[in-house]
């Protein structure tokens, strides 16, 4: 399990009021409402100063990239793959995930946002990230998804998510797996219990 917190519920867990957090971090009490209640975002440099105060336990980096990657699914006119409405919650999710994945294999995040299939979700790895909100889920591959990319399942919502393992596109891409769950669309779902442990992976 990987624990990644809100600021707001860091604040509600520490007894840390909107007035006092201002302080530390030397910007108005209004500035820190808007943040909390995603009407705007942190400049890089108090995102740092947020990291480093909590000592790594919040990580604003994750929901800041989901926001942009919304943002940018809207101006580009981005149709979701599913029949279900894309929601900021399901974009920084989904972000979230992916520091979860880079967490626990040591690699670099950059949070790119609008790259789309371009170099995978974790840098310099090629690997692809697919998070869904509850146990028992499964991983979900479609027919244009590259079949030589590595791609992990994670479950959870913010602020805990488990890596139920990974497995090659080309692997998960059995007519076993497909399946229409009408809002979802036709597309392969692998199950956990087909994944690789992630220790399998030797990196």
């Amino acid at each position: 399990m990987d624990k990644i917190l809100k600021l707001s519920q860091y604040l509600v867990k520490n007894e840390i009021s909107q007035k006092d957090l201002s302080a530390i971090l030397k910007v108005s009490q209004p500035t820190i409402h808007k943040w909390l209640y995603g009407k705007s975002l942190p400049s890089a440099k108090k995102m740092l100063a947020i990291h480093t105060y909590t000592k790594g336990k919040v990580n604003l980096q994750g929901s800041t990239t989901g926001s942009l990657r919304h943002i940018g699914a809207i101006k580009r006119g981005y149709k979701n793959k599913t029949k279900l409405q894309s929601s900021w919650n399901s974009h920084i999710e989904g972000a979230c995930g992916e520091i979860a994945v880079s967490k626990a294999m040591g690699a670099y995040w950059g949070g790119s946002v609008n790259t789309f299939k371009s170099g995978g979700d974790i840098d310099g790895t090629g690997w692809e990230v697919r998070t869904r909100s509850k146990q028992g889920y499964d991983l979900i591959l479609r027919d244009d998804d590259p079949k030589d990319r590595i791609y992990f399942l994670v479950v959870g919502v913010c602020p805990t998510y488990e890596i139920k393992g990974w497995i090659m596109g080309g692997e998960g891409m059995l007519d076993t797996f497909v399946n229409d769950y009408g809002e979802f669309g036709k597309a392969y779902f692998v199950p956990a219990s087909f994944l690789k442990n992630i220790e399998q992976l030797g990196v």
